[in-house]
């Protein structure tokens, strides 16, 4: 059944259409990271997001979330190399297929983080703070090929609980 060229199911009058980003989730090309860690008062934290050089482009985005104050910060173009590889999933269960994209925990050697191209903080003792945007949404961001991002945080308090999550889809071109 359709009403004004939209597809609705016959029986609940429920759109049966998906957005874009729902689609790549049920074509196996969506993925996510998720860590959950405790930071002490002016404790750091850095993942390293490397994306690969094929035909696809990472359509990025995060979420922080923390019982305190943080400072979250995103450079493009680190020279850093990535301490340990982290397991990454299909959003698809069903589906076999692996990113490009490649997510460390913590960082070591290099002399530049590269050019600071997201920053943000906020946030107050004993009270939640969050900050993210997702694929799909005005804050998605389109990482470079072949490009190393550093992901930094700060925590402003002491046994500052963090989640950390990372989607994202992988598309043979920018748009």
């Amino acid at each position: 059944m359709s009403y004004f060229g939209i597809k609705k199911d016959s029986t609940t009058l429920a759109s049966t259409t998906i957005d874009y980003v729902h689609h790549e989730v049920h074509g196996g090309d969506s993925f996510m990271y998720e860590d959950v860690v405790t930071l002490a008062s002016s404790g750091s934290l850095a993942y390293m997001i490397t994306t690969g050089s094929t035909a696809k482009w990472a359509h990025f985005g995060y979420d922080i979330e923390c019982i305190g104050p943080m400072t979250f910060e995103l450079y493009e173009g680190c020279d850093r190399t990535g301490s340990v590889v982290q397991t990454t999933w299909n959003r698809d269960r069903n589906s076999s297929s692996s990113p490009v994209t490649i997510i460390h925990k913590g960082v070591t050697g290099g002399s530049t983080d590269g050019t600071r191209i997201r920053w943000w903080q906020g946030g107050v003792d004993n009270n939640k703070t969050q900050v993210g945007g997702n694929p799909g949404t005005s804050r998605e961001i389109i990482l470079k090929q072949s490009t190393k991002y550093e992901f930094k945080l700060l925590s402003g308090m002491a046994d500052n609980i963090t989640s950390i999550r990372f989607d994202w889809y992988e598309h043979t071109n920018v748009s």
